[in-house]
């Protein structure tokens, strides 16, 4: 049997060259992406948006949604408002899956299915408290005190 050949997507390349040429700054539309490929980028031809971000993320050329408008390039200086947007919403997904898998009374499951259990909510309780607002404050003030890599910072969550 053949192995696969794996080619870019044509209308991919015709995106992934629309996008490269604002990466000195501005807005790039939905309509003007799904007129350079003929389909609607926020409908059936969605994967090939996804396509052609992901290949520029390889280059380090990172696009941002603009809600309702189109994606726009983001800059260095503006990542770290995406990492702390990203940490927000990691946070409020953890929380809400600790309340939806909060049981009556865990002496009563199976012991593989406690042990399953008791696993899965300490990862979910340790990713809520790196990102809370506490978790956030004690990261700033090891940052503040000198750059720190993330190991260290992570024993220091432990604390």
């Amino acid at each position: 049997m053949k192995k696969p050949i794996f080619q870019a997507n044509p209308d991919a390349a015709i995106l992934e060259n629309l996008l490269d040429t604002r990466c000195n700054g501005g807005l790039v539309s939905y309509q003007e992406m799904s007129a350079a490929i003929c389909r609607n980028v926020r409908g059936e031809g969605a994967h090939i948006l996804q396509a052609a971000r992901k290949r520029l993320e390889r280059q380090g050329k990172i696009f941002a949604a603009v809600s309702g408008e189109g994606l726009r390039f983001v800059v260095d200086s503006e990542k770290a408002d995406l990492l702390s947007d990203a940490a927000h919403k990691i946070n409020r997904a953890a929380k809400r899956w600790i309340r939806r898998g909060s049981v009556d009374d865990i002496t009563k499951l199976e012991p593989a299915v406690r042990l399953k259990f008791t696993l899965g909510m300490s990862r979910l309780a340790l990713v809520e408290m790196s990102t809370s607002r506490r978790g956030e404050k004690k990261l700033e003030q090891l940052v503040a005190n000198g750059q720190k890599p993330t190991s260290e910072m992570l024993e220091a969550m432990k604390q």
